[in-house]
């Protein structure tokens, strides 16, 4: 089993994995100095039209607050405009995780989740967004180490690098890229949608329960039964799976659906709200079965 102090990071590589677009990959070397977290990234090296195709949305934003957490830390900015996608808050909370980040093909290396912006000045920020089960609000994370104070542009930089003199032009007519992780079912009722739209549906015992993050938390199981999704990553016959919190109790049996984290990986991550069936409701559990042999 993952050691203990891993456990409540779980549900920030979900973060960033839905969130990156394959901009970035988050690796799973992690140190522990008093229960603070730093996180290796490798990031690919992109030019900056690039980076800002792979974004959901770009907006000029104030800077108004930095708060810091274990892993990771938040940056709050409120929008003055919204310059590429979709974007319907009027505050957006940029995450970024603690630790160091290495630019693929390169030398170059940069330190993340540190306070790198002025209050009360605006920046362009070119972002993907992930809006999940597990927290209140959508969280948002730049797509590349981009910096680009609003006021002056020709600061601007992407890694090492100066940004092109036509920025505005590029974030104007840059293509907009679907985001294939934005899942709109999570709010369904429909138990065919779910069921349909679901990598992974297993029956579980639930073993242990470790403190997560935001509205999840992280429950090691016994993997009793595959309904959908053939053969799947276990360690020794067990799996993480990030739930919403206080939706099963230790000791019970349940049938869920779930998503996985990554193709060889043992983590997954709750479907949607109504992705967690007592086993003893029976109508129901005879009703996922039926749709998931005939889907």
């Amino acid at each position: 089993m993952l050691k203990r102090f891993l456990l409540p990071m779980l549900l920030l590589l979900v973060i960033f994995a839905g969130c990156s677009n394959d901009a970035n990959t988050v690796s799973s070397d992690t140190s522990t100095n008093e229960m603070l977290y730093e996180t290796e990234q490798t990031m690919k090296s992109l030019t900056f039209r690039e980076a800002v195709e792979l974004s959901d949305c770009a907006i000029i934003g104030k800077y108004v607050a930095f708060s810091e957490r274990d892993s990771y830390v938040e940056h709050t900015f409120t929008v003055k405009e919204v310059m590429r996608g979709d974007v319907y808050e009027k505050t957006v909370h940029l995450i970024e995780m603690k630790g160091t980040a290495y630019v693929e093909g390169t030398n170059y290396s940069y330190k993340t989740g540190e306070d790198i912006y002025n209050k009360g000045e605006e920046y362009i920020l070119i972002m993907n967004v992930n809006d999940s089960l597990f927290y209140d609000y959508p969280l948002y994370v730049l797509v590349s180490n981009i910096y680009i104070p609003a006021k002056s542009i020709e600061r601007g930089t992407i890694n090492e690098n100066r940004i092109p003199d036509d920025v505005l032009s590029v974030i104007e007519n840059a293509k907009i890229s679907k985001n294939s992780n934005k899942r709109n079912y999570i709010e369904s009722n429909d138990i065919k949608t779910i069921v349909a739209e679901t990598d992974i549906i297993m029956e579980v015992k639930i073993i242990e329960v470790e403190e997560g993050l935001f509205n999840g938390n992280v429950y090691y199981c016994e993997v009793i039964n595959i309904i959908k999704g053939g053969i799947i990553s276990t360690d020794k016959g067990k799996v993480l799976i990030s739930l919403i919190k206080d939706s099963v109790e230790v000791g019970e049996t349940y049938i869920v659906m779930v998503n996985a984290v990554s193709e060889d990986s043992f983590i997954y991550v709750q479907s949607s709200r109504k992705s967690i069936i007592e086993k003893g409701d029976i109508k129901m559990v005879n009703t996922i079965i039926d749709i998931a042999v005939n889907d």
